[in-house]
């Protein structure tokens, strides 16, 4: 099957891209931070409660099985993809991992959307829903810890809070360098031997956006 032929070409494009050595910065917070709140904003347009810990759940993150159900059923098993197909690429497939899942749904929602345009185009005006989770991966992982999704970076860790308004956040951008941009910015803060206690927010990150692209267009 096509859909299936596709899936394995692009497996290979992330297996490529998949750097093991790669340490994953503060950047990779804010791209969780922007993964849940694009999931927030699937979740009010399908009418569904968003709540600080409904993202744990592996099934609510599978918009592929929620809105097309039929389409789910043409594409590969899920285990045997999980046991089978990952060989030689550094991501998590344990029980507490969701990186083969994000990585699983990313491609594929990319090659349905592709194939079924029209049965997409009722959601082209919200955001990629697997877009910032999927560059997340090229560095880092994304846990269920203690019944909480998290991500660490440098010992620190990011969870879902209980407050659904901490995950209103959004980044401007995802560029490669913005993101090292972001890292960068952030070790300056860093005092030699400790870790800072937040991540920047969103009124900081949009300064820096205005500020990167400055840089970028003197350069």
């Amino acid at each position: 099957m096509k859909i299936n032929e596709d899936f394995i070409k692009e497996l290979l494009v992330f297996k490529a891209q998949k750097n093991p050595d790669m340490n994953g910065g503060p950047s990779n917070i804010l791209l969780f931070k922007n993964y849940l709140n694009t999931m927030k904003q699937w979740c009010e347009t399908l009418n569904f409660d968003f709540s600080y810990n409904l993202m744990r759940y592996k099934d609510r993150n599978d918009l592929i099985r929620i809105l097309f159900p039929e389409l789910r059923k043409e594409l590969l098993d899920i285990d045997f993809y999980r046991l089978n197909l990952l060989e030689g690429v550094s991501i998590n497939i344990d029980h507490r991992s969701f990186d083969y899942l994000y990585l699983y749904y990313y491609i594929y929602w990319n090659i349905l959307r592709a194939e079924y345009p029209t049965v997409f185009e009722p959601y082209f005006h919200l955001p990629h829903p697997y877009e910032s989770a999927y560059r997340l991966l090229l560095k880092d992982s994304v846990q269920c810890f203690e019944g909480y999704l998290s991500v660490s970076v440098d010992k620190f860790y990011y969870e879902v809070s209980k407050d659904p308004a901490s995950v209103d956040f959004s980044l401007p951008s995802m560029d490669d360098g913005f993101m090292e941009y972001i890292d960068a910015q952030y070790k300056l803060l860093v005092p030699e031997g400790r870790y800072v206690t937040d991540i920047f927010d969103q009124e900081k990150v949009n300064a820096m956006w205005a500020e990167y692209q400055s840089l970028s267009e003197n350069s």
